[in-house]
């Protein structure tokens, strides 16, 4: 497959206000409309921006070095503030929570951390994440890195645990102007080998295909043009599957993120350049949305038409087919010999390779399988085995 690099010039314009840095939020040094919190070695910037075109407000996070920059967080992104409320504040509450005030003192918005202390702050690391901890002990009760917004970064990871139920995930934004959480959203799914999801609402909309140790089998090119190390880290004893994102020398500026329309974009800066570049971006084609073709139906984006059927399957609706509807899928020709007298039909149930494919969604995975024939023997064995 080749290489090719896609210049990606974002549409996402924010405005902020000329203002000085601070190193801190505290109970005695609110952050003030004229200010913004910046990292230690100046790559990230958090504070008031307003999208393009709109006319809300909101507390975000983006490169500071990069033009056009990227917000790569959004605090209150579904309780916008009011452009013309210049009194809105973000501080740290009576509690030691992180909170952010309108200009009538409402919250709008809270980190609802357990903190016990009314002696915390809240700092922006130089790997953008913004945290609430013990001012004295350093002690974490919160950070935006598990709360991600529509992006990933470097040193944030992204999984599930299926002990406690929680998950991390990103949310696109709705649009362009309107960093409310939109339709589409990105994360992993339960079962073994994991593998990674956008949704379009509840509805699956594209899959990575299963990790084999090294890399999603449904993104082949991922070993030639992934300018990361991408690492996922499974603890059965604890029931937790990470995703994680090791920061590259060369790239230093780089991110994940999933857009309203449901692309998910893999963005680095290229400083010679001075302009944002997609290495990969998903789905590529319509072969790569979820279920395009239907149960044993197979996508082949340049072919006319696109989808067809398994060898010894046929269509199980050739009206819909005939309007490009696919999704029904197709059927077997013959049942399956299973549970029958082998004598009486004299034939046996045998196996096809099909190459270019992901695994079935839901496929079975069997950690005392070693070879194909083991596991040719295992599901002629099993008449439950489709495969």
């Amino acid at each position: 497959m080749s290489i090719s690099f896609y210049s990606f010039i974002f549409l996402l314009f924010f405005s902020v206000l000329h203002c000085h840095a601070v190193n801190q939020i505290t109970q005695s040094q609110p952050l003030f409309q004229n200010q913004t919190l910046v990292s230690s070695s100046q790559v990230f910037e958090l504070g008031f921006f307003t999208p393009n075109g709109s006319e809300n407000r909101y507390i975000g996070i983006w490169y500071k070095n990069m033009t056009p920059s990227k917000i790569i967080w959004v605090a209150n992104r579904d309780k916008p503030i009011a452009y013309n409320d210049q009194l809105a504040t973000p501080r740290i509450g009576g509690d030691g929570n992180l909170q952010l005030l309108d200009g009538r003192h409402y919250l709008v918005w809270s980190a609802n951390a357990s903190s016990q202390t009314n002696d915390s702050s809240a700092i922006l690391s130089d790997l953008g994440n913004f945290i609430l901890q013990d001012a004295n002990s350093g002690n974490i009760f919160w950070q935006s890195f598990d709360n991600p917004s529509d992006t990933l970064l470097p040193g944030m990871k992204m999984g599930t645990n299926s002990r406690t139920g929680v998950k991390t995930y990103l949310t696109s934004w709705k649009s362009d102007t309107d960093p409310a959480p939109g339709n589409f959203s990105f994360g992993i799914s339960p079962e073994m080998p994991p593998q990674y999801f956008i949704w379009k609402g509840s509805t699956p909309y594209w899959r990575t295909g299963q990790w084999d140790k090294s890399m999603f089998i449904g993104m082949p090119y991922m070993d030639q043009r992934y300018v990361t190390d991408f690492s996922l880290q499974q603890d059965p004893e604890h029931g937790t599957v990470f995703l994680y994102i090791q920061s590259s020398p060369n790239y230093p500026f780089f991110y994940t993120s999933i857009s309203s329309e449901g692309h998910l974009e893999h963005n680095f800066w290229d400083e010679k350049a001075m302009n944002s570049v997609t290495n990969w971006e998903e789905p590529r084609n319509s072969c790569d949305t979820y279920g395009n073709c239907g149960p044993c139906g197979v996508c082949v984006a340049f072919d006319m038409p696109i989808c067809s059927c398994l060898e010894g399957f046929k269509l199980k609706s050739s009206d819909q087919w005939n309007e490009r509807n696919w999704t029904s899928g197709c059927i077997r020709e013959s049942e399956l010999n299973c549970q029958k007298n082998m004598s009486t039909t004299g034939k046996e149930d045998g196996f096809l390779k099909i190459g270019h494919v992901k695994l079935p969604d839901h496929s079975d995975y069997l950690p005392d399988i070693w070879d194909t024939e083991d596991c040719q023997i295992w599901c002629l064995n099993n008449c439950s085995c489709m495969a």
